[in-house]
């Protein structure tokens, strides 16, 4: 099941090769927010829960099982950990440190392709999810858009858009902030999905607002027509 079912049978022997399983006991943490990411672990067994701190709490963003990946964004982009990761039920996990990951990635190219891309579409679908917009869509639409969506990484400073532009595709922030800006005067800073041009997608109105890249921004982009 999931990322495993894209990876070749010589890949995914390697990885059992070479991967420490660990079991984890319901309610044990698998990360240190803060800490940086030292590898790929592979659900192997069990239910894990994955939250994000907003304003005030801990906020259930995703709820991971057996075939899921853990730290592929972080490990990709040499971030550090943001969510809170618990197992929820006990859980098994094969780890891959990134000393043998990465000859791995570069004798076996597909294996962090289809890592990422899975990973992706998993964010966005918790992303998704979790948004009063698309509550009402059903999964298999859902996914139909996740499906169409595409990856951008944002440097800060980067010009979104602004009042000259035409607005086509619709962004959903997966992590970092955007400002908005109307007259050099910021008016909204939007966070981890969030949507931040609804109503310019829409159509409604002159648009006024100029959205600047904050902190570096990977953003999900949905094409408006689709």
């Amino acid at each position: 099941s999931g990322v495993f079912k894209h990876l070749s049978p010589v890949v995914k022997k390697r990885l059992l090769l070479v991967g420490r399983r660990i079991q984890f006991a319901p309610g044990v943490a698998l990360n240190s927010v803060g800490d940086s990411c030292q590898g790929l672990s592979f659900i192997l067994g069990g239910r894990v829960k994955v939250e994000w701190m907003d304003a005030l709490s801990w906020v259930p963003i995703a709820t991971l099982t057996p075939g899921d990946v853990l730290g592929a964004m972080e490990w990709a982009e040499g971030q550090v950990w943001e969510e809170r990761i618990t197992a929820e039920t006990e859980a098994l996990v094969l780890f891959i440190p990134t000393a043998v990951l990465n000859p791995l990635s570069a004798t076996y190219p597909d294996l962090q392709r289809q890592v990422e891309r899975y990973t992706e579409r998993h964010t966005l679908h918790a992303l998704l999810g979790s948004n009063a917009l698309f509550q009402g869509i059903g999964d298999e639409s859902l996914m139909q858009l996740i499906e169409i969506a595409t990856l951008r990484y944002l440097d800060p400073g980067v010009i979104l858009y602004n009042p000259r532009m035409v607005i086509s595709h619709l962004f959903v922030i997966g992590r970092g902030e955007v400002e908005l800006l109307c007259s050099d005067r910021v008016v909204q800073v939007l966070g981890r999905g969030e949507l931040a041009n609804l109503e310019l997608a829409l159509g409604d109105g002159l648009n006024l607002i100029t959205a600047r890249v904050l902190q570096p921004a990977p953003l999900y982009v949905l094409p408006f027509d689709q």
